[in-house]
């Protein structure tokens, strides 16, 4: 189920997709939160690929709210090529991990713009008790 919350008279189309945008970022926050605390790591770089990172704009908002430098891929449609990959590493083709990554193609980076605190964290704060605890109205009683 979704929802748009604090909409007014003059909410615009705009205003509603950036909303969405800037929520599919904070959901890429919070799952890499989630997995640096569950295995109790801290990455500094991770590297996107797929349809949602061809948008320069999450990709660089995903970097300011974690703080972390974030390499696209030149191939951003890569599920198949990590198979591929995977498959010539058990076949021998690839004798270990780096001599993948060395013969990958270079994408963008996008560095962090606020390395400390960021300008958005109030923002992904509200998100996140929105989303973890939704508002009761009268009807959803």
């Amino acid at each position: 189920m979704s929802s748009l919350i604090g909409l007014k008279a003059q909410t615009s189309k705009e205003h509603i997709v950036r909303a969405i945008l800037e929520s599919l970022a904070f959901q890429v926050r919070l799952l890499l939160d989630t997995v640096e605390n569950h295995y109790g790591t801290d990455t500094e770089m991770f590297r996107a690929c797929g349809g949602i990172a061809k948008n320069d704009f999450i990709l660089q908002l995903v970097s300011d709210l974690s703080r972390k430098i974030i390499k696209r891929l030149k191939h951003n449609e890569c599920s198949s090529l990590g198979a591929a990959y995977f498959a010539g590493l058990y076949c021998g083709i690839w004798k270990n991990i780096n001599e993948i990554k060395a013969i990958q193609a270079k994408g963008d980076t996008f560095i962090p713009k606020f390395p400390s605190a960021t300008k958005y964290e109030m923002q992904y704060l509200n998100w996140k008790k929105a989303v973890y605890h939704p508002i009761v109205t009268a009807n959803s009683v």
